[in-house]
């Protein structure tokens, strides 16, 4: 069986370690075959080897775009479908990646249930039924909370982490 035959495996291409040590644990719950890269070339090697058929590709690597690894994976596997995460979402990045072959492209932080749904083709009903509140402002606080929840509650140390003033943060996880 070829390696991209494997239910669920999945490229996580992300520059954000914390975001990617967590939702590749929470990929791995919904029985994806994740294969984590923090980088083009860690990447380009995990498509030459697994050729997955799912990929989650962070817009912006240490060393260059993630929309790079597009031609890649379809290459390897035509049908392979494609989520492109970005905090500095543009309309033209976004349209980039969809014309390279992109099955989407989401603000991070992005809910992984969302990210699963669209890799398994689920309808539109299903992805945003009961989906969280997809402001800016509300997309950086899950952001934050999230942060904040893996740093101890460590209000300082999670206010490094985002780069960001302590007071900014206390302030924007006081909003409801």
């Amino acid at each position: 069986m070829a390696a991209h035959e494997r239910p669920g495996c999945l490229l996580l291409a992300d520059a954000d370690p914390v975001s990617r040590e967590q939702r590749g644990r929470e990929l791995a719950q919904l029985d994806y075959h994740v294969w984590a890269a923090s980088s083009l070339g860690e990447a380009f090697a995990i498509i030459t080897a697994e050729q997955p058929h799912f990929a989650i590709l962070d817009y912006k690597l240490s060393d260059g775009s993630g929309v790079s690894l597009i031609p890649r994976l379809i290459t390897a596997d035509p049908a392979a479908r494609i989520v492109v995460l970005s905090c500095c979402a543009t309309f033209q990045g976004a349209v980039t990646a969809l014309r390279m072959g992109a099955t989407d492209f989401l603000a991070r932080p992005a809910e992984t249930a969302e990210i699963d749904a669209i890799l398994r083709k689920l309808s539109d009903e299903c992805r945003l039924s009961g989906a969280a509140d997809s402001s800016l402002e509300a997309v950086t606080r899950r952001h934050a909370q999230e942060i904040l929840r893996i740093m101890t509650d460590d209000i300082c140390a999670t206010a490094r982490v985002l780069g960001i003033d302590a007071r900014t943060l206390r302030k924007l996880l006081a909003r409801t």
